[in-house]
C-alpha cells in the first residue's frame, strides 16, 4: 500500500479549509461553497461546516451521492419502498438521509448522534458504517486517491484493516461498508 495522503483529519481543525481545498484541487475536484444552507433539520456543526464550504462540489469523483441541504429527508418520509415494506414504523425513525450509496440505498445521520448508517435493499439490512461525517470523508478522500491510482491496497484483506485501524468506530460493519461502498 501507497501512503495514504490524509489532508485533514477533523472538519474544524485548523486551516482546514485551506488544507481540503488544495488536496481536492490537486485532483481537479472543482471546490464550491454553498451560499445558503437551507435545511430543516438539527445538524451538527460539523455537518453544517462541511457544506457550508464544500456543499457545492459536483463531482463524479468524490462525494458522488450526497444530498444538497434542501434534499435531505426523514427516511421514514422517504419513498424507499423497501424500507417501508421490511423495517418497523419505529426503526426509520432516528435516521435523516443525507447521500446514496453506489447501490443507490439510504445512507443516513442518525439523529441521536450523527453516526452515517445504509439501509440496503440487498441485502436487506441496516449498519452503521461510519462513526460520524468526518470518517465519512476520510474515507471518501481515501476513495478519491483509489480512483486516481494514488493509492492501492495489496488485497481486501489489507484495506480492511487499514479500515479497522483509521476508520474504526463502536459497532462498526465493516464488511457491509466494504460490501456497498467499494
Amino acid at each position: 500500500m501507497e501512503k495514504i495522503t490524509m489532508p485533514i483529519h477533523t472538519i474544524g481543525e485548523s486551516n482546514w479549509i485551506e488544507k481540503l481545498t488544495a488536496f481536492l484541487e490537486n485532483y481537479d475536484v472543482g471546490v464550491l461553497g454553498l451560499d445558503a444552507f437551507d435545511n430543516d433539520f438539527n445538524l451538527s456543526k460539523t455537518v453544517v461546516d462541511y457544506y457550508t464550504y464544500f456543499g457545492g462540489i459536483d463531482s463524479s469523483d468524490f462525494m458522488y451521492n450526497l444530498y444538497r441541504p434542501e434534499q435531505f429527508i426523514q427516511l421514514s418520509q422517504s419513498t424507499w419502498s423497501f424500507v417501508k415494506e421490511h423495517f418497523t414504523d419505529q426503526e426509520p425513525e432516528p435516521f435523516i438521509v443525507f447521500a446514496e450509496s453506489p447501490g443507490n440505498d439510504p445512507v443516513c445521520f442518525n439523529k441521536d448522534d450523527f453516526s452515517a448508517w445504509l439501509f440496503s435493499h440487498d441485502p436487506l439490512k441496516k449498519a452503521k458504517v461510519f462513526e460520524d461525517f468526518n470518517q465519512y470523508l476520510q474515507y471518501e478522500i481515501i476513495e478519491l486517491q483509489k480512483l486516481m491510482g494514488d493509492v492501492e491496497f495489496a488485497n481486501a484483506g489489507e484495506e480492511l484493516e487499514y479500515h479497522k485501524k483509521y476508520l474504526g468506530g463502536k459497532d462498526i460493519d465493516y464488511h457491509f461498508r466494504e460490501m456497498k461502498f467499494l
